[in-house]
């Protein structure tokens, strides 16, 4: 039979929330998001890295070797130093959080000095304002994709607010050195051809509206992309979480466990807290396994145990059980813990009786193999005991012993099956009985009433 691993499921909206907001939470980094944070930024800085230095071989082709102009190279090299740097640094270990905001902020204040100070053409002489004609904001979308790699939805909002700051810093600095700005408001309602491009080429034309409309795009690009990084960003962390839950559950209770139960786990860690509830314990073991150890050898031993505990186990999980310890040969089972069911006397009955026909219909790694099963209901104390590295869910109690000393009874009934009263009677009448005698119990004041299947 396959194994199934039972991998709980996750809703984000389940994770705690800080119940307040301050503005240094915007240079923290979630200690389970710092490597990625770093690892998306340093992916952004090589990407500058080759784009500048192929912006650099552009220049030197086009524009330094035929005309003489170093301007756009020096600049593309001491941009390209700033950013091999910062990778330096990275490197070095010495990197923070904050170090990122800093830098985004550094590139997009270089690009608007650029902007503002490097002349339109090498000779001079023709007005700043046409910098805008050839001086798009595409390139500040280049600076929010970088943002964007890093997965960090504040700065990708940072970087944004930046540009849009950058834009309007530019655009006040030009409108300065103009005596009297024109903008699209001063072209008449039935301008000619020639009226339109006499303002709009104007050396005193700014295009106010215009900066509005990037302004515009710029806020709303960046709020998509931080609301899409934002939602990569949760299902990243829910995704992490249910890994982390799935190996802590697996940690306690093995690989196999309901999905009701891990799923409940994973919306409340308090059920695996220490508790005292009614339970019904099953303890099941295997017959004349002495006898079968003198003639196989350890190989085969452990190949037939596993392949009889990978055929119980999922018996078990279908009927709400939970499988708390392999003693070896023989497995300890809860009902109604560490979730409650109505019903978990009843479901350990149907689990029992489906055992056995495994056991009757089954080969285990081609051995013929037989159990006892015992039963029993009453108070049981459970909780998770261990070290932090080694949790494990345990059960005790006078019902535990009870469990275990009626499947070594069924030696002296001649049983497959006992149960003790309180199970019978709170499994309802779906199951014939048979009362076979009392039993003394160490623990037990009163003599314990025993019941076995009519047809076991």
């Amino acid at each position: 039979m396959q194994r199934k691993k039972v991998v709980p499921r996750i809703n984000p909206m389940q994770q705690s929330k800080k119940p307040h907001f301050r503005f240094g939470q915007l240079l923290t980094v979630d200690p389970e998001f710092e490597a990625t944070e770093r690892q998306g930024f340093v992916l952004a800085l090589l990407l500058q890295a080759a784009i500048i230095f192929a912006f650099l071989l552009f220049v030197l082709w086009t524009v330094v070797l035929p005309r003489g102009n170093w301007g756009g190279a020096i600049f593309s090299v001491c941009f390209l130093s700033i950013t091999l740097a910062y990778l330096g640094l990275i490197r070095s270990g010495y990197d923070q959080p904050w170090y990122r905001y800093v830098f985004l902020t550094v590139d997009v204040a270089a690009i608007v000095a650029v902007g503002a100070f490097v002349p339109v053409n090498v000779t001079g002489g023709v007005p700043q304002n046409l910098i805008f004609f050839v001086f798009g904001t595409d390139v500040f979308f280049g600076f929010i994709a970088m943002a964007c790699l890093t997965l960090s939805p504040w700065l990708v909002i940072w970087t944004g607010t930046s540009c849009v700051a950058g834009l309007w810093a530019l655009y006040f600095y030009v409108k300065a050195g103009v005596a009297t700005p024109l903008s699209f408001t001063d072209i008449p309602a039935q301008a000619t051809a020639e009226q339109y491009m006499s303002i709009v080429l104007s050396p005193r034309f700014i295009a106010f509206g215009h900066r509005v409309d990037e302004s515009l795009f710029l806020i709303g690009t960046t709020l998509l992309l931080a609301a899409a990084v934002a939602r990569a960003r949760a299902m990243a962390s829910a995704r992490a979480t249910a890994e982390r839950q799935r190996a802590k559950i697996e940690n306690v209770f093995g690989q196999y466990v309901p999905e009701s139960v891990a799923e409940a786990i994973v919306a409340d860690d308090g059920v695996l807290a220490p508790i005292e509830r009614p339970a019904t314990i099953m303890f099941v073991d295997i017959v004349q396994f002495t006898e079968l150890s003198d003639k196989k050898s350890p190989q085969e031993l452990v190949e037939i145990v596993n392949a009889f505990f990978e055929q119980i186990t999922p018996i078990v999980v279908r009927h709400d059980g939970v499988v708390v310890s392999y003693i070896g040969d023989a497995v300890l089972i809860a009902f109604n813990l560490p979730i409650e069911r109505p019903d978990y006397a009843a479901s350990s009955m149907r689990a029992a009786v489906e055992i056995l026909e495994m056991v009757d219909r089954d080969r285990f790694a081609g051995q013929r193999l037989d159990v006892r099963i015992g039963l029993a209901s009453g108070t049981v104390s459970a909780g998770t005991v261990g070290t932090r590295g080694r949790l494990t869910y345990t059960i005790y109690g006078a019902t535990v012993n009870l469990a275990q000393r009626l499947e070594t009874e069924n030696k002296h009934k001649k049983t497959r099956l006992l149960a003790c009263n309180q199970t019978v009677e709170r499994a309802g009448v779906e199951f014939d009985w048979q009362h076979v005698g009392e039993l003394n119990i160490r623990g037990l004041s009163a003599r314990q009433r025993i019941a076995t299947l009519t047809d076991q």
